[in-house]
């Protein structure tokens, strides 16, 4: 079996080749199912951009062979570029994303969640140090902004002007995806709401709580814990520190065998519904 890491290289190696020989065109598709097989990030970019630029359909299904979560990445990414949600990009896309999926063992919804990047952030945040020593960590703010809190615990809305070039960068980057990925989470929460999507404990703890987008929005909602029989045992809010809060303020205990949801007001009585207003 070939190792991940000489495979990738193989595959940047043939790759150049298909580019010196005019591309993914016709006479070089013998080289095109080993090349997605095995390669990396360069691959994957590469692709991705010709199936955006071109339109090329046919190259979707590349990305289905490659079976890595950047490769899912990436179909999840294609179509945000095109008007046509009915159109043949979009629709291979949707089918090897689910291709994908299955290779990984585990269901759409959840790959979809899985990858949701956490950015590099260290227990949600990004420590760096200014050029003139200062120690700050950039987070998530509720509203869904990159903001600095300096040593004083002081909250910053703007990138410090000595900050090194390479970070600022690497920032506007952050920004830029944060604004791609809010609005498509806004409706995919919405919907969790509606279908009455269920976590289990584990999941739930990795997805929200230590990814720092996703714990901007956690904080957001009513949450509510449900045992096996779906009957709702507690609902809670999210606090900044990570605690979990009912509506009295009480902080509650999940256990490992709880399911967790965004719970529907329908599902709560007028008091509660009231109480959480």
């Amino acid at each position: 079996m070939i190792e991940a890491e000489s495979g990738q290289v193989f595959a940047s190696a043939v790759l150049q080749v298909i580019l010196d020989r005019g591309g993914f065109v016709k006479k070089n598709a013998i080289l095109f199912i080993p090349v997605a097989r095995l390669g990396g990030m360069d691959v994957i970019q590469m692709l991705q951009q010709l199936i955006i630029k071109k339109k090329r359909a046919t190259l979707v299904p590349l990305l289905g062979i490659n079976g890595t979560l950047h490769a899912a990445k990436a179909l999840n990414e294609i179509p945000k570029h095109f008007k046509s949600k009915q159109g043949a990009v979009v629709l291979s896309c949707k089918k090897n994303f689910k291709l994908i999926a299955q290779i990984l063992g585990m269901k759409s919804i959840d790959l979809e969640d899985e990858i949701i990047p956490d950015f590099g952030f260290v227990d949600l945040y990004y420590p760096f140090q200014t050029l003139k020593g200062q120690i700050l960590k950039a987070f998530i703010s509720n509203d869904f902004k990159i903001r600095f809190l300096d040593e004083n615990d002081k909250i910053r809305k703007s990138v410090p002007a000595q900050t090194p070039d390479e970070l600022k960068t690497q920032f506007k980057a952050i920004t830029k995806e944060i604004r791609l990925l809010v609005k498509h989470q806004k409706q995919a929460l919405e919907q969790s709401m509606i279908t009455e999507r269920r976590w289990s404990k584990m999941a739930w703890d990795k997805h929200f709580l230590n990814k720092p987008l996703m714990f901007a929005f956690v904080q957001t909602v009513v949450w509510a814990a449900y045992d096996k029989s779906g009957k709702i045992v507690e609902t809670f809010m999210v606090a900044q520190d990570k605690a979990l809060e009912n509506v009295e303020y009480d902080e509650v205990e999940l256990t490992d065998n709880m399911y967790l949801g965004i719970v529907h007001p329908l599902h709560l009585s007028s008091d509660d519904v009231e109480a959480w207003s």
